[in-house]
């Protein structure tokens, strides 16, 4: 015992801790060998021909998007507003990256947060993912900052270098906790705080929220009510773990581990006893449990999973912006579009385009692919974890001494870690609809990606995959909005017919399709565009200029939501909206000031 406690501080000592931050410049070099074989040239000549064919497409039915394009703008340009914003109250569930953004949102957009908008976190300060209760041990970034950063709030905007990098979870918490402190979210917010039940009444139309303090035991004195609100953001997608349920879990003699509960104490415990350790999972959160225990020079473990993922190389997606990766980048866009109609043909294009890459033999299954980023550090390290602890199988049961796979092959484990993503957290609570039990259909489509519309109080800000990182809770805050203040109140059945008529939307709402395999995570991010479409909120050439900036152009802004009135300032971000005097009951109608009548005239 005191050898392996004098081993174990020895050990704590000298384990390895991922960079603060790693600039672009120092993320590697591609350990891919650069030599020309007919598989590569077939590859690329492929991905040249689909790129050159469907851009000739786009620009043959260039004229008819561009009146229809024409017509939707001047519809929403004619929208008056119903309700002031600055009278609306919404709840924000969630202090994470994506609730303090939307926060932030909503008061760009004229919402007064100070009075009418609460946030609610049941940790002890903003950071969700990356706060210290969920982040694991060693997680870094898995895209650059640029992609990770808070909209038009740059992680470094005095080194790009930085900016085109990626950090450690601490130091991404403190980036969170810096733009929340500049926003002064921290009086908007009750932290500690756990919300239990969400209260729907049809008649007012108002949700009221029921409390609970997240540091005691869940008891009836120990409730509180907050509210009511127009709409309460449901703003969390990955604050629980999702293990799949086996049968055999009590007979298991060792410890289970799921990657959101790995710390570093875990880590040293396996070192320091030198427990036998299987991983099971091929994701992202795989590959970071797999290098945490390589690069601590660690051997005794291995990796379960039912086939390798297929990841995107980073330094091409969050590239140096050279016209090679820029033209590059149109070819993902290309491989977006076809991913509506041929699964197959989208991932040989980015096969082709030298785009994707895995750790075990090449496929085209892109199921197995979740917008994961692997950089060169990581793709060398992972190549020189040998073969021989990767085990391609489906696991089906616990057994006492490990698991068991499909196909019968038992494998022993002290430790199992959990590497197979996470859930929202939203079942979790509890839906009253007038005094009455209800239960949110959490598999039912939601309208414009976002509301429920049989329960049309509560929306889903995690479900609109508009793009990535924290700014896609701008778009969130816009639809909020909208719907509040906007659109014209309209009953269930109406909701819901106009959710059934989307392409898609029915994501599992409590585990999100970026953590699932049972669909291509390109064609549900591609769709969700093509629903805003459809329906007026986007048009074509805010989309496409969006993805033309994120893969070709290599930065990333919010997607452009042209669904306010023109002379609605907030849409521009540049201030509040100064309503005009009217008589009770009628719609709002905001001045036309100076700045906005310019703004439309240019």
């Amino acid at each position: 015992a005191l050898i392996r406690n004098y081993t174990s501080k020895i050990i704590k000592f000298k384990m390895y801790q991922i960079p603060t931050i790693v600039p672009f410049s120092e993320i590697g070099e591609p350990p891919e060998s650069n030599a020309i074989t007919w598989r590569k040239y077939i590859g690329v000549l492929f991905a040249g021909i689909m790129t050159l064919v469907t851009t000739a497409v786009l620009i043959a039915i260039l004229p008819l998007v561009t009146i229809l394009t024409i017509i939707r703008r001047i519809i929403y340009s004619r929208k008056i507003i119903l309700k002031d914003p600055g009278q609306i109250k919404i709840g924000i569930i969630g202090g994470g990256w994506s609730g303090i953004q939307c926060m932030a949102r909503l008061k760009e957009l004229g919402v007064d947060v100070e009075k009418n908008v609460k946030g609610f976190e049941a940790h002890t300060s903003f950071g969700g993912t990356w706060h210290p209760a969920l982040r694991y041990h060693n997680i870094q970034t898995h895209s650059a900052m640029w992609v990770s950063s808070f909209s038009n709030y740059p992680y470094d905007k005095h080194d790009r270098d930085n900016t085109d990098g990626k950090v450690s979870g601490e130091e991404m918490e403190r980036y969170v906790n810096r733009f929340a402190n500049d926003e002064k979210s921290h009086s908007s917010y009750e932290f500690n705080t756990r919300v239990k039940k969400v209260m729907y009444d049809t008649k007012k139309r108002k949700a009221t929220l029921i409390l609970q303090d997240s540091r005691s035991e869940p008891t009836f004195l120990n409730e509180r009510k907050s509210g009511p609100f127009d709409l309460v953001i449901y703003c969390s997608l990955a604050s629980e773990p999702k293990i799949p349920k086996m049968l055999g879990q009590d007979s298991f003699q060792g410890k289970i581990i799921h990657t959101l509960n790995f710390k570093k104490e875990d880590c040293e415990d396996i070192i320091s006893n030198n427990r036998k350790v299987v991983i099971v999972g091929g994701s992202k959160a795989g590959c970071d449990m797999v290098l945490c225990l390589h690069r601590e020079g660690y051997k005794n473990f291995e990796w379960v999973m039912p086939k390798p993922y297929i990841f995107w190389k980073y330094e091409v997606v969050c590239h140096d912006r050279s016209l090679k990766n820029t033209l590059r980048g149109w070819s993902t866009i290309v491989a977006a579009l076809w991913s509506l109609i041929s699964k197959n043909i989208s991932g040989l294009i980015m096969w082709g385009s030298g785009l994707a890459v895995t750790y075990g033999i090449p496929h085209n299954d892109w199921n197995k692919f979740t917008f994961g980023l692997l950089c060169p550090t990581q793709r060398q390290d992972l190549a020189a974890v040998p073969k021989e602890v990767q085990i391609i199988g489906r696991a089906t049961r616990y057994i006492s001494s490990g698991i068991e796979l499909e196909s019968g092959q038992k494998v022993d484990a002290d430790v199992i870690i959990w590497a197979t993503g996470c859930e929202t957290g939203i079942d979790k609570l509890q839906y009253e609809k007038d005094g009455e039990y209800y239960n949110l259909n959490k598999c039912a489509k939601m309208l414009n990606h976002f509301l429920y519309p049989d329960f049309p109080v509560f929306a889903n800000g995690s479900a609109l995959f508009t793009t990535f990182g924290p700014v896609r809770a701008v778009n969130a805050a816009d639809l909020a909005v909208y719907h509040c203040c906007i659109r014209e109140k309209l009953e269930e059945d109406k909701l819901i017919r106009m959710a059934s008529w989307q392409l898609g939307g029915s994501v599992n709402s409590v585990s999100s399709w970026i953590f699932q395999s049972k669909s291509y995570a390109m064609k549900e991010f591609v769709t969700t565009h093509i629903d805003l479409m459809l329906v007026g909120l986007v048009d074509f050439f805010d989309f496409m200029w969006h993805i033309t900036e994120i893969f070709s152009l290599s930065r990333q802004h919010a997607l452009k939501f042209r669904i306010f009135p023109r002379n609605f300032k907030g849409m521009h971000n540049n201030g509040e909206i100064k309503p005009a005097a009217v008589e009770t009951g009628a719609p709002l109608i905001p001045t036309f000031d100076n700045d906005a009548k310019q703004e439309f005239e240019r």
